[in-house]
């Protein structure tokens, strides 16, 4: 069984909290303990720099919880995998106040490949239902304009800005009008989920308004925004039988602990047999070597769509 020796992707949770609780986020309305010391910014030069020198090609910047509720962070993280090399993808909520400062914007511009603000509703009343804030026609304003403010400042081709909408009962009638409205200012790109409407057996209910916007994609009615339609719009995904993700990709919390998917490291979660490591305890490529002994393993039931998509592609073998 042939595998890298490193994984190619990092993704970082830095978020402390969400001013969000989306109803179906991964952390269930988890949130971290405190009493746990946070990465600090030497720690954090020296994941990036030695997962660049061991062939790592990209950094993921995610939750967990909501990335920019701990900025400095992240632009500490972005301008460290700029100097390193690494291709940067920043996934938020775009709901953070401090999204809104100029410089916060013209670092992203400048040291990002792609952006991706999680906005899964058109209406505020719909996005009210879907974050659990009551009367969130501020925070729905304010994440328009973000978006709306970066799209004024990227260069033609870069970065990348998107839309993720993860549709469900809640929001599927809004799909169409949601895509129209962002390519209409511009988005590169919408990146559409169906594995809740999938998961919670919703996929037949809604089938006509699923065939509708198919053929609205199928038929470039939304160009030039590219539209991303996922997996499992037909139902419930097959799950793998081992799981072998970690050799693709790993994740490190704000706490400097290594985790083999963001699904078992969300707050909420965590079980101790998925914990590879401490850097504040030990070295980066020491806790890497010992993916090998835990993994592959039987899968444990619970995936999200992208190491689904890993962990069929890799298609290792146990022996």
């Amino acid at each position: 069984m042939k595998t890298h020796k490193y994984p190619y992707i990092l993704e970082l949770h830095l978020g402390c909290s969400c001013r969000l609780n989306c109803t179906f986020c991964y952390r269930n309305g988890g949130t971290y303990r405190n009493h746990q010391m946070h990465i600090c910014g030497g720690t954090l030069k020296k994941l990036i720099v030695d997962f660049a020198e061991s062939g790592g090609r990209e950094l993921y910047i995610s939750g967990g919880l909501e990335p920019f509720t701990d900025y400095e962070m992240v632009c500490h993280s972005l301008l460290l995998a700029n100097k390193a090399g690494l291709k940067v993808r920043v996934y938020t909520n775009g709901a953070e106040p401090i999204l809104q400062k100029k410089w916060i914007q013209e670092l992203l511009i400048c040291t990002t490949a792609q952006i991706r603000f999680s906005v899964h509703a058109r209406s505020e009343k719909t996005y009210s239902k879907i974050t659990g804030v009551q009367g969130a026609r501020a925070i729905f304003t304010l994440v328009k304009e973000n978006i709306l403010s970066l799209l004024e400042q990227k260069e033609k081709t870069m970065p990348k800005i998107g839309i993720s909408f993860v549709v469900n009962e809640t929001n599927i009638t809004e799909l169409i009008d949601a895509a129209i409205f962002w390519s209409k200012f511009g988005v590169d790109f919408m990146d559409v989920r169906f594995d809740v409407l999938a998961v919670d057996d919703q996929s037949n209910k809604f089938q006509s308004i699923l065939n509708t916007f198919q053929q609205l994609v199928e038929s470039n009615a939304f160009s030039p925004m590219q539209v991303n339609v996922g997996d499992f719009k037909q139902g419930k995904p097959i799950l793998p039988k081992w799981c072998s993700v970690p050799f693709y990709k790993i994740v490190v919390d704000r706490f400097g602990l290594v985790w083999p998917c963001c699904l078992l490291a969300q707050p909420g979660s965590r079980p101790s047999w998925a914990c590879l490591g401490s850097l504040a305890k030990q070295r980066y490529p020491d806790i890497l070597r010992k993916i090998s002994d835990k993994f592959p393993r039987r899968h444990c039931g619970t995936c999200t769509p992208f190491e689904i998509k890993q962990n069929s592609r890799l298609s290792l073998s146990v022996l």
